[in-house]
């Protein structure tokens, strides 16, 4: 055989056409991973959240995923009527009277803190059964989608696994 070697690969069209229609899915699945994990750091951020006549720790919201040109986010934070209260409690590190132990200014950055080093396996994990169910994020009606919201208050688990 003078020449060389000829390769025809067949079916190529169809794999390219296949791939185009798991790419909304493959979105849903990451959009449905980042909000159970934005979910798991609030769920770590409540108790660490002052507490005094519960509007701030019922403030915390986290964001059902937007996309945006490929781009997947989810925000989390305090909002609503308490939100200038949450920026001076999470930023003021003097000491506070109505503190409860473990309480305190960060509350917010400590959870993500302590998440740093497994949230991206963590959004990978949720992602991935996401995708293998077919689904998006779930949405879940403990904890307030946007920052005028209000509603979980000191509940503890939101979004665990």
């Amino acid at each position: 055989m003078a020449g060389g070697i000829k390769i025809v690969m067949v079916g190529l069209e169809k794999f390219a056409d296949e791939t185009k229609k798991t790419r909304p899915r493959m979105r849903r699945a990451v959009g449905a991973g980042c909000y159970g994990a934005a979910n798991n750091v609030m769920a770590t951020a409540l108790p660490l959240t002052p507490l005094d006549f519960g509007a701030l720790r019922g403030s915390g919201y986290v964001t059902m995923p937007e996309e945006d040109g490929g781009r997947v986010t989810v925000e989390i934070g305090y909002g609503g009527p308490a939100a200038g209260y949450a920026e001076i409690i999470h930023e003021d590190t003097s000491p506070k009277k109505f503190q409860e132990p473990g309480t305190g200014p960060k509350f917010l950055q400590r959870a993500l803190d302590r998440a740093s080093g497994t949230l991206r396996a963590e959004i990978a994990e949720l992602a991935a059964r996401a995708f293998a169910e077919n689904r998006g994020p779930r949405r879940n009606p403990k904890t307030p989608t946007d920052p005028g919201q209000g509603g979980h208050g000191s509940r503890p688990g939101i979004g665990k696994k």
